[in-house]
């Protein structure tokens, strides 16, 4: 289950890491996966962990999620504005 679970994150394009210190494994070792494939890693969270430091998260959004979640909206349209240029 656990391999089905890493290669799903290898495939995936985006994951979202929310209020977490993404230190707990295996959970901690998806977003990494994700920017292995390619994918973009999101971290919403009060503050900076290990994981905004590795090179791993795109974008780092700091604050309560119920602050700053909505502005993901912004970032993905921010993102498909970029690529049509």
């Amino acid at each position: 289950m656990i391999e089905e679970a890493q290669e799903l994150a290898r495939q995936s394009d985006v994951c979202l890491v929310v209020g977490t210190s993404a230190v707990v494994c295996p959970a901690a070792s998806v977003p990494e996966l994700v920017a292995r494939g390619g994918g973009t890693v999101c971290q919403f969270d009060l503050e900076s962990t290990d994981l905004t430091h590795l090179g791993h998260v795109r974008w780092f959004v700091q604050g309560p999620a119920e602050e700053t979640l909505p502005r993901l909206l912004d970032l993905v349209q921010l993102e498909r504005g970029a690529g049509r240029r």
